[in-house]
């Protein structure tokens, strides 16, 4: 994964050829290594970047929108029978197959070169993991006893950098039968009211093919901070 590019040049022109000379000795590198895939996500402002990645045969995959809403400042509540809560014990595989076709619009679905069994099975590890690490936290929308879908969310501490607290959000997700039934509301407001007392601020991602959660975050208030897009490269 290219986690940064970064050039400084006078011109536009300028800083996409150091872009592409370094992505260059990184082809290289992979080569030698005997890598398989990379992937980069740059912010869509930088032309440089994202031309210097086209001419290096990356391919565009998806747009991803960073955005975040300040708990301090908005109240959310759940609606009547709603309750969020821990998962319970035996709880694992229901919720571990809430993921299944979740995630359909995130971009390991829309690049054909993975195969699709095998993503299916990376986001189900994905949310076993996080049940049993310390570093995440999981919470469960519950109506009526019935569970209806799940945040998994960590909370970081940076008041002595920037005087905030950050809840990152890892995945939500509604079960299968529980999608497009009025149910995703109250689990983003069953959330943010779960982590309001610890945490300043909610920051949240999503891919632009997921029309669906952008409404949603859009509905409740979040603010758009930046756009990336992924590129992916297959050796």
């Amino acid at each position: 994964s290219v986690d940064q590019l970064h050039a400084i040049g006078e011109t536009e022109a300028e800083r996409e050829e150091i872009h592409v000379s370094l992505l260059e000795a990184f082809d290289g590198w992979l080569a030698s290594e005997g890598m398989r895939f990379a992937n980069a996500r740059v912010h869509i402002l930088d032309l440089a970047q994202v031309h210097a990645l086209e001419r290096r045969g990356y391919r565009y995959i998806e747009t991803t929108l960073t955005n975040c809403l300040d708990v301090r400042k908005e109240r959310f509540s759940l609606p009547e029978g709603y309750v969020i809560r821990a998962p319970k014990e035996g709880e694992t595989a229901l919720l571990v197959g809430m993921t299944k076709d979740a995630f359909v619009t995130h971009r390991f679905y829309a690049d054909p070169g993975f195969p699709r069994k095998k993503v299916d099975e990376m986001y189900e590890r994905w949310v076993e993991s996080s049940l049993t690490s310390p570093a995440w936290t999981t919470i469960v929308l519950d109506k009526d006893g019935d569970a209806k879908g799940f945040f998994i969310y960590k909370i970081e501490d940076l008041r002595k950098h920037i005087g905030l607290r950050i809840t990152k959000w890892r995945m939500g997700v509604l079960g299968g039968d529980d999608r497009a039934q009025g149910h995703g509301i109250p689990l983003f407001q069953g959330a943010m009211d779960y982590v309001r007392a610890e945490s300043d601020i909610v920051d949240s991602g999503l891919s632009l093919r997921n029309t669906k959660s952008f409404n949603l975050h859009t509905k409740l208030g979040f603010r758009g901070l930046a756009f990336s897009s992924t590129y992916h490269k297959w050796l």
